[in-house]
């Protein structure tokens, strides 16, 4: 069963020309490498901050778990690019993500 992520709570994922990996979920931040493979890319080397949320907004815990998720050392992540939206498939999570800009 896929969960799909509100919109409210925004995620930021981002891939630099030299491989590094960036990402914020809004509670935690979360940087590392990826390695490009077919249909979408593969983390390592992740490291993050580890603040809690203890809250119970779901959305916000479904945007943690997602992002955590696109970020986790050796799990493969789908991509599917169109236009300027990337989705990230990954354990059931999809998270869409609009072009902000270059960093």
């Amino acid at each position: 069963m896929r969960r799909l992520l509100p919109d409210l709570v925004p995620p930021r994922v981002s891939f630099g020309a030299d491989r590094l990996l960036l990402g914020n979920d809004g509670v935690n931040a979360y940087n590392g490498q990826y390695h490009l493979e077919q249909d979408g890319y593969r983390a390592f080397e992740v490291a993050s901050t580890l603040v809690g949320y203890f809250g119970d907004d779901v959305r916000v815990r479904a945007v943690t778990r997602a992002v955590r998720a696109a970020t986790s050392d050796g799990a493969f992540v789908r991509t599917e690019l169109d236009g300027d939206s990337l989705t990230l498939t990954v354990n059931g999570y999809e998270l869409r993500c609009s072009r902000a800009g270059s960093a």
